[in-house]
Formats: structure tokens, C-alpha cells, sequence
């Protein structure tokens, strides 16, 4: 039996094509793959949107299209800008003047999709080792990646180099050791701060503290080192 694969295009009915156009232009950013008498073909990655003239049938209900974007919030602006009121309710929804239902979801880095009561919605999110942190409804949230990948590599404790790198962009809310500290493979050293919550950054390995690299109240950026160990002889055999 033959496998299904993927999507190759999704087609809807509009009643004006040079007014759909024009619309979707102002919504998002895109290039036509083509068009001919009566319809345009809107590129997508590997997939495209056929848009033809000629809708008769009344607005869309349940049925919609999932359109995938980098930046969610600039296509809410957008809306605003043209004139288009979204659907009550999480996540973004709503239809163009021809009826046609679409819902928005952001795809990006460190992005995470899920689906709450029905409704698919994003948000950022912040991995460390295999917890999952993100904020969504104005409230802080926290998943446990129970996955064998997840376990497999802790963030910011990969290397044996001895390098402690910070695995979120945040602000230094504590320093726990000093140099020339002794410590141990998982002891806490420094703590970050990000979408209101402390995430610890432990030892990748045993050693002594060389270096310490950002002090209490600094802004770090992802990956940068914060800290520094001299591996003990044992361990760096």
C-alpha cells in the first residue's frame, strides 16, 4: 500500500485574486511561484498555496489552514494594520474577507509547538539538560524530556574540555564557587536567570575552579563560558 509522505500544495477560493494578493502581501512576506489566468501559486518552502478565483460557498467554520511563520506577533500587527479583527481566544486565528479560516503558528529557534484544549499555539522556550522551560499564558511552565536524547547530553556540560557555558540567554543571579575551589562533576556553580525562572549550571566534570567569568547581575548570551575547571589527573585521562 502506497505510504503518505507529505503535503505537495493547499488550494482556496477567493473572490478577487489581485485583491487576495494584495492582502496576503501585506500579511506576510512571500514570492509567487507562478500564476496563470485565474490563479497564483504563493510559495512555501517546499510546499505552495494555490490560490484561485472564483469562491462561492459561505465562510469557513472548523475547516482552516495552518500556516507556518517566523515572527507571529509581526502577522498580528499586520492584521491590525489592514483592518482584520482575529478570533477570540489563545493562539492567532481568523479569516480573510472570502472566508477562507487561517491559523498562524511560529516555527523558530528554540521554538516548541503544542496543542492545549483543541488549540495548537507556541512559545518560546529554554532547554536545560532535558528540562524544557516556557512561558505561556503569562505563567512560567516547566517539562521534563523523558526522551533517550534528552538524557543523553546535558546542556552547557557536554564538553571535557572543562568549559562551563551558559545554555540560555540570561542574567547571572549567582555565583557559587571561586577560583581555586575544589568541586565535583554536578556541583552547582552558577545560576541564570531567565523568563523568571533560576536554571543551575553544575560541573561538567571533577576538578578545581580556574577561571569564573561573569559575576552576579551580568547578561550572558547562550553558549558563552562562564567558568573553567582544571580537570582532576583521574579524570582527564
Amino acid at each position: 500500500m502506497p505510504r503518505l509522505v507529505g503535503i505537495n500544495h493547499v488550494a482556496l477560493e477567493v473572490g478577487d485574486l489581485d485583491a487576495a494578493l494584495e492582502l496576503y502581501g501585506r500579511l506576510f512576506e512571500f514570492e509567487l511561484r507562478g500564476r496563470v489566468r485565474g490563479m497564483a501559486f504563493i510559495d512555501m518552502g517546499d510546499q505552495f498555496l494555490a490560490v484561485a478565483e472564483g469562491r462561492r460557498q459561505g465562510p469557513d467554520d472548523d475547516r482552516h489552514f495552518g500556516l507556518v511563520v517566523d515572527d507571529r506577533e509581526a502577522v498580528r500587527t499586520a492584521l491590525k494594520e489592514v483592518g482584520i479583527r482575529p478570533h477570540r481566544g489563545r493562539g492567532l486565528r481568523f479569516a480573510d474577507p472570502w472566508g477562507n479560516e487561517f491559523e498562524i503558528v511560529e516555527f523558530g529557534l528554540h521554538k516548541v509547538r503544542f496543542i492545549c484544549d483543541g488549540v495548537m499555539d507556541s512559545a518560546a522556550v529554554l532547554r536545560e539538560g532535558p528540562r524544557l522551560s516556557f512561558s505561556w499564558g503569562g505563567l512560567p511552565h516547566q517539562v521534563l524530556d523523558t526522551t533517550r536524547a534528552a538524557s543523553a547530553k546535558q546542556e552547557g556540560t557536554e564538553g571535557s574540555d572543562g568549559k562551563l557555558r551558559a545554555s540560555m540567554n540570561g542574567r547571572v543571579v549567582a555565583v557559587l564557587v571561586q577560583i581555586g575551589q575544589r568541586v565535583e562533576a554536578g556541583q552547582p556553580m552558577v545560576t541564570l536567570e531567565a523568563m523568571k525562572m533560576e536554571h543551575i549550571h553544575a560541573a561538567p566534570l571533577a576538578g578545581t575552579v580556574k577561571a569564573v567569568h561573569v559575576a552576579t547581575g551580568d547578561q550572558v548570551p547562550a553558549r558563552r563560558i562562564v567558568a573553567e575547571i582544571d580537570a582532576d589527573p583521574e579524570t582527564a585521562k
